[in-house]
């Protein structure tokens, strides 16, 4: 039972680490994540569902394509890996809760997205944010919802307050705010710039998509330093 468990949650990383790498790929040249079904990014044919199986199907097809024989990407089945390490690692000591696991997976959604197009679907964060305020409520955070309601529905990119720093990355600010308190998000905040910082220090870049590292801030904060 312990190893179908451990198995379950391999799986489960395994698979969020490839459908991450298809989310990037598509957005990256304006796709649908939907649609086409997935298909070899070479021939284009559609993948049969036992080429579909995270980890498992790269072995079994030898790391080519079934169809046309071109190689698949190697570094595809190493994030496939590396998801499912993370969950291994994670899940077991953290016992996480259903609410935790869908925070996970839409700022780690969003987080991918940021990186591909530097656009962002924050609208995902309405749903959760109105259970936060639902099951903790105050007028603070009453206010704030409403503050990340207004953003969300309104295109403000325009505004010189947000040449800075996007909307999109206020919109996640105000959800943690939601999510662990205006302490932690500040701590959130000094560890992203932190480590966005020394990303601009050795890349010489003039600009970065922030939404990566608020989330491998929270990441840390919550799971490596707790």
């Amino acid at each position: 039972m312990l190893l179908f468990y451990y198995l379950l949650i391999g799986i489960l990383g395994a698979s969020w680490g490839s459908f991450l790498l298809v989310l990037y790929e598509r957005r990256l040249v304006g796709q649908s994540i939907i649609f086409p079904p997935s298909h070899c990014s070479n021939c284009s044919t559609p993948l049969p569902y036992y080429c579909l199986f995270p980890i498992v199907s790269y072995w079994s097809c030898r790391g080519r394509c079934v169809f046309c024989d071109v190689s698949i990407p190697t570094y595809s089945v190493i994030l496939e890996i590396l998801s499912a390490l993370f969950f291994l690692t994670i899940v077991p000591t953290t016992s996480p809760t259903p609410f935790s696991f869908i925070c996970f997976f839409i700022l780690s959604y969003l987080a991918v997205e940021d990186v591909a197009v530097q656009s962002v679907s924050t609208h995902l964060l309405i749903f959760p944010a109105y259970l936060l305020v639902k099951f903790n409520f105050s007028w603070l955070n009453f206010a704030i919802l409403l503050i990340l309601t207004f953003l969300l529905f309104n295109n403000l990119e325009h505004l010189a307050c947000f040449q800075k720093i996007g909307q999109g990355d206020i919109e996640i600010l105000l959800f943690f705010t939601l999510l662990v308190g205006a302490h932690l998000t500040t701590l959130i905040i000094l560890i992203a710039a932190t480590l966005g910082a020394t990303v601009l220090f050795f890349t010489k870049k003039s600009i970065i998509p922030f939404i990566p590292y608020l989330f491998t801030a929270y990441y840390l904060l919550m799971f490596v330093f707790q």
